[in-house]
């Protein structure tokens, strides 16, 4: 998926979206602040990349990483377990208007 970005009317740069590799580890650390650790705590790429059910990587045209998301099917805190994320879910908050957990991302 290719998109051309602009700004004020003026073409900018082709952002792709694409999934994420194992090999993009390195660059996606590169993108972390300590903005990013204040809002996310400290994060293994590695292991994220591996537990997640969907990770996504934004590129422009020089193929350099500009973004990237890991979506997970529980939340991911230290406190969650990750087979029990649901009752977890109910105890602290009024879940009775979710919809399906099991289609539920984080």
């Amino acid at each position: 998926l290719g998109l051309r970005m602009s700004e004020l009317g003026k073409t900018t740069e082709v952002i792709t979206a694409r999934r994420t590799e194992s090999l993009d580890a390195h660059e996606i650390s590169k993108l972390i602040t300590p903005d990013t650790e204040n809002v996310f705590g400290r994060v293994n790429i590695i292991y994220l990349l591996e537990k997640a059910n969907l990770a996504v990587t934004l590129s422009n045209e020089k193929n350099e990483i500009v973004a990237h998301a890991a979506f997970l099917d529980y939340p991911n805190l230290d406190s969650v377990d990750p087979a029990d994320w649901e009752t977890w879910l109910h105890e602290r908050y009024d879940s009775s208007n979710c919809t399906v957990p099991k289609s539920t991302l984080y």
